[in-house]
């Protein structure tokens, strides 16, 4: 009986003491804070890429629009685009463009984005008549981009080879002669 009563001495000691209390509050709120800075840097990645990827379809959009584009193709446009936009490595082979033709009665604009190249190149109205019967053109580009920490969830063959990843859209709508 001595012996664990000799145990149970300094386990009674360890129980009552409380020094150490406030580390273990900051050990067990450290992940918190530290996921939620993960977070906001995360959120800040992405939205500066979609902000570059709107900016650079609008300056190229602007360009079909004046008729300053040279090659109006879909290639030429994602080359444009890609030379607009900064900072997003290999854009000329992840970059995907989509010209859909809207018709003069449409109710709404055309289903959700599809991150395929689609389409034939547009050819710009550079001036508006009244008279000509012009139609519009649906400019939409697409990229996948991947989040900071995707090598955590990749595990090849299982199917969660694209885990972690996510598409940025943005789309533009240019007149075009018909």
């Amino acid at each position: 009986m001595s012996r664990m009563h000799s145990f149970a001495r300094p386990g009674r000691r360890f129980r009552r003491s409380e020094t150490g209390a406030a580390t273990i509050d900051f050990l067990l709120i450290l992940p918190v804070i530290f996921g939620m800075m993960c977070l906001a840097v995360e959120t800040g990645v992405a939205t500066t890429q979609a902000a570059l990827l709107d900016r650079a379809l609008d300056r190229t959009a602007r360009s079909l629009r004046y008729g300053e584009l040279a090659d109006r193709s879909l290639a030429g446009i994602r080359a444009n685009i890609c030379a607009n936009m900064a900072g997003m490595a290999d854009c000329a082979t992840k970059l995907k463009v989509q010209v859909v033709a809207i018709p003069r009665a449409m109710t709404n604009l055309p289903g959700s984005p599809t991150c395929a190249d689609q389409g034939s190149a547009p050819r710009p109205a550079t001036s508006l008549i009244a008279q000509n019967q012009n139609s519009f053109a649906l400019l939409r580009v697409c990229i996948p981009v991947t989040v900071l920490g995707t090598d955590l969830a990749r595990t090849p063959g299982t199917g969660t080879e694209s885990a972690g990843t996510f598409d940025i859209s943005s789309e533009t709508i240019i007149a075009v002669t018909g």
